[in-house]
């Protein structure tokens, strides 16, 4: 290839453009001004067998956070979430709004955070 031909260098200018593109919509780890917490959950009710795991890492993926959720023998859901206080209450909020799921009772602990946690994922 000669990158003196036009075609050559007008692929080259959009491949970087399309780069620094998809580098900007890429979430950001560093919340800005907000202090990061990690809270712990245990939620009762009708909360297995209604997608409550998939909503939670579904709905805690495009806010950003980071974390983990599982189903418990006992019929209960636990998890985690880390990110900043109001992240993690939407997330709350938006999972009790959800169709099918009926949150009874929340069991709620912070916990220290964990630094290199980078993505939400469902255990078990």
């Amino acid at each position: 290839c000669n990158k003196e031909n036009p075609v050559f260098m007008r692929v080259l200018a959009f491949r970087k453009r399309l780069q620094q593109n998809i580098s900007e919509r890429r979430p950001q780890r560093v919340m800005h001004n907000s202090k990061i917490i990690r809270k712990h959950f245990i939620f009762s009710g009708r909360v297995q067998e209604v997608g409550f795991r998939y909503s939670a890492f579904s709905i805690a993926t495009k806010l950003g956070l980071t974390g983990w959720v599982r189903n418990e023998w006992d019929g209960s859901v636990e998890m985690e979430a880390q990110g900043t206080e109001e992240k993690i209450q939407k997330l709350v909020a938006q999972l009790d709004r959800r169709p099918f799921i009926s949150i009874e009772y929340i069991e709620e602990q912070l916990l220290p955070t964990i630094d290199d946690e980078v993505n939400f994922t469902i255990l078990n």
